[in-house]
């Protein structure tokens, strides 16, 4: 259920998909787009919708609130909503050009949780000219028909959602001088460094200087991942080698890796791998 106003102009073009079976496998499709001259008084408010939206500010400004997060699209912005969950977006005072895509595919929620990993935001787009115009031609292929146009379609949203990521990168960059950068890649030289010690969260950020709860949210921001998981899987990568390459035991090899002990060993492996370790290297070294 939902509420609609949608006050456009006659500029505006709206076009709609319905995706075969085999489409929607695809990493990325699109379900509906158009390019819209909203009025001041444009405004859609939903409780779900199975998709997720991006919007592109060319002119104007928008509001979004999603999931109760409140952000204002300014001229050149964008942002992805999650709209399996509660939203809403609306002229904001004024005329509201701008460029959207309903997105879907196999890829599309694990795409959209690791550009927000800690709630939506506006991205300042850095070369507009480019993304207007992919944009522009990811709507023009909305609707075609035959397996090539949603493949090249699929290619084109997985480049302009690459965009995006690096843009909300270099966003966040400028806004903290890029200290945070830095701060992440210390913690990780860190990792590297010390991986087979019994080294805690605390120990990655007890030179940083900020909170540890927020380091965390910058370290997944930049990583894709916390600082315990990628402490994590540098342990596993090692001890993969260790597996193919040497005789050692299990318990050798945990203790060479950081790990508690080699039941815990065991447990993270299987977990990270989906397989325990001697079944591992059995199937690299027939041993």
């Amino acid at each position: 259920m939902g509420k609609y106003n949608e006050s456009i102009g006659d500029k505006s073009v709206w076009i709609t998909a319905t995706p075969s079976q085999n489409v929607l496998t695809l990493p990325f499709c699109v379900m509906e787009a158009g390019h819209f001259y909203a009025k001041p008084d444009y405004g859609v408010s939903r409780r779900e919708h199975d998709s997720y939206l991006f919007l592109y500010t060319i002119k104007g400004c928008g509001r979004i609130v999603s999931d109760g997060t409140r952000i204002e699209l300014d001229e050149n912005c964008s942002t992805i909503i999650d709209c399996h969950r509660n939203h809403s977006y609306f002229s904001s005072g004024g005329d509201w050009e701008f460029m959207w895509i309903h997105i879907n595919g196999s890829a599309a929620q694990s795409f959209f949780d690791m550009l927000y990993p800690n709630g939506v935001f506006s991205i300042k787009v850095l070369d507009s000219n480019k993304l207007t115009t992919m944009t522009e031609d990811i709507i023009k292929k909305t609707g075609g028909n035959g397996m090539m146009n949603a493949l090249d379609t699929s290619a084109d949203l997985h480049e302009l959602l690459c965009i995006l990521f690096k843009n909300g990168y270099e966003n966040e960059r400028e806004k903290n001088n890029g200290l945070h950068s830095e701060y992440v890649r210390a913690a990780v030289d860190m990792i590297h460094k010390r991986y087979c010690e019994p080294i805690a969260i605390d120990d990655i950020t007890e030179d940083v200087p900020l909170s540890k709860y927020h380091f965390i949210r910058v370290f997944k921001r930049i990583m894709g991942t916390t600082p315990y998981n990628y402490l994590t899987n540098c342990r596993i990568n090692n001890a993969k080698i260790y597996l193919r390459t040497t005789n050692l035991t299990v318990g050798e090899i945990s203790a060479l890796c950081g790990f508690q002990d080699a039941s815990n060993f065991i447990v993270q492996f299987k977990k990270h791998t989906s397989q325990k370790p001697l079944q591992y290297r059995r199937d690299f070294t027939g041993a």
